[in-house]
């Protein structure tokens, strides 16, 4: 049987180039930027990217120790803690960068968490964020089949607590105090929702799009 969404999946396989599907989204961080938090760690991997790229002072928030552990070799410093309880031991304004990887739909207030570190935040750097989006096309297709089911990892990750679409990504944002810089799909999504985008003359492209990847700026008063 016919089966969109496997067609889908298939064209993003075999239909991007391959300096497409090679990228990762940690691009977005400013190659200037030279201090930087990454809240969420993990195991080091946009660390371990950074050391690759730029000379750079690297702060990671990671409360899952082994993972933590991983990560210490790529950061001037781990702190092992849950980010959104603990106190930051950080002066005000000392952030050129501060970074979300798929850990803004982990938190229990999102928005609070946004408006309480935006004063770490130099007035002159950025926000960059990689949220997966819920409009995704497969989203609609295992709802269609009655299914929410959820998973260890992805769109339907059991820790998710949060869900966003490209609206209320914006939104979240500014009603944290910011203003968008950028927001657009992933990168290994770009190519196949150019194409998709086209066909449909703009009309449902969001429906292509697994994860936005934004650049927000503090809104200065």
């Amino acid at each position: 049987m016919f089966s969109v969404a496997k067609f889908f999946r298939n064209q993003v396989k075999t239909g991007l180039k391959k300096n497409e599907t090679d990228r990762t989204p940690f691009h977005i961080i400013p190659s200037t930027a030279q201090k930087i938090l990454d809240v969420g760690c993990g195991g080091g991997l946009l660390g371990e990217y950074l050391r690759q790229r730029q000379e750079c002072e690297l702060y990671g928030i990671e409360k899952d120790p082994e993972k933590a552990a991983l990560a210490q070799k790529f950061f001037n410093r781990v702190i092992m803690n849950d980010a959104e309880t603990m106190e930051f031991p950080f002066h005000e304004h000392y952030f050129d960068c501060i970074a979300f990887f798929d850990v803004l739909e982990h938190l229990v207030n999102p928005w609070d968490f946004l408006t309480r570190i935006a004063k770490y935040l130099k007035d002159d750097g950025v926000i960059v964020a990689s949220i997966p989006n819920i409009r995704y096309f497969e989203t609609f297709a295992s709802l269609l089949n009655g299914n929410w089911n959820y998973q260890n990892s992805g769109l339907f990750d059991k820790g998710h607590l949060r869900f966003f679409t490209r609206k209320t990504i914006i939104e979240l944002f500014e009603n944290s105090g910011y203003s968008i810089v950028e927001i657009k799909p992933s990168v290994k999504k770009a190519e196949i929702r150019r194409f998709l985008s086209f066909l449909l003359l703009g009309f449902l492209a969001d429906f292509f799009s697994l994860h936005y990847l934004v650049i927000a700026e503090k809104r200065l008063k």
